[in-house]
């Protein structure tokens, strides 16, 4: 229905981890099975990436496994009629997968949650340099990704009135979209961060995010709108490539 409308609709890719059902990390032989990496709780190949910890990686380099997710995804894309993927937090396995399901279903657009927190240099800066080559490496320029960098900057530059942190040594600005903004979805909060309240964009007094918008909507980048924080519909003579985002679902 939605694509008659002309309008793109997103899935959300879970691929990272098994759960199951019943308890969120409890699990039995039977439910591990074939599929999952070795460590806390998996049984196969090893992690490619980054072990999320508290549930069982799923087993990308095993090429079942490759099969059937390509095969899901490409039912969900011709039988149900999404037109992209929202890759959720794909901190389990390595970027070189991503490609693989990418080239197998070429979706119209994919963007990857890469969520961690911007930690402090030991002078108090905040430490974004290696967050946003962390991101550039994880897209492999055939996808794109949120750059909580430059949410992270944002939210201290109008939360604080820091200005000159917009800048980085280079004159470039200093998320992700200062690196490769073809890629880089702008943000100022999403379901990871307004819904659940982790890094929620500073909101007091109101114009806070109006502030931030306005950053992102004339910046490089793709930016991206979440409804929940009551903005006005942008006028159709304002011309921009934007990602229109409905509730949180993104």
């Amino acid at each position: 229905m939605l694509t008659l409308c002309g309008t793109l609709s997103i899935a959300s890719i879970p691929i990272t981890w098994r759960v199951d059902s019943s308890v969120f990390n409890h699990y039995n032989d039977a439910f591990l099975g074939t599929g999952s990496c070795t460590g806390q709780f998996g049984k196969e190949n090893t992690d490619t990436d980054l072990d999320w910890g508290a549930v069982p990686d799923i087993d990308h380099v095993n090429p079942q496994v490759q099969k059937d997710l390509s095969e899901w995804m490409n039912w969900l894309k011709t039988k149900i009629g999404f037109g992209g993927w929202r890759f959720n937090l794909i901190l389990g396995y390595a970027p070189r997968f991503t490609k693989i399901y990418m080239d197998n279903n070429k979706p119209d657009l994919a963007v990857e949650e890469f969520f961690l927190k911007l930690n402090n240099k030991p002078d108090g800066k905040l430490d974004y340099d290696q967050y946003k080559n962390d991101l550039v490496h994880w897209v492999q320029r055939v996808v794109t990704t949120f750059d909580f960098t430059t949410k992270g900057i944002l939210g201290t530059v109008v939360g604080d009135t820091r200005f000159y942190l917009l800048k980085d040594s280079k004159g470039n600005p200093p998320g992700m979209i200062g690196l490769l903004p073809q890629n880089a979805v702008t943000f100022i909060d999403n379901h990871d961060t307004y819904s659940q309240q982790q890094w929620p964009f500073p909101t007091n007094p109101n114009d806070k995010a109006t502030q931030g918008y306005a950053y992102i909507i004339t910046n490089s980048g793709i930016p991206s709108v979440v409804q929940t924080h009551g903005l006005p519909i942008i006028p159709s003579s304002y011309r921009f490539s934007a990602v229109r985002v409905s509730g949180e679902s993104f």
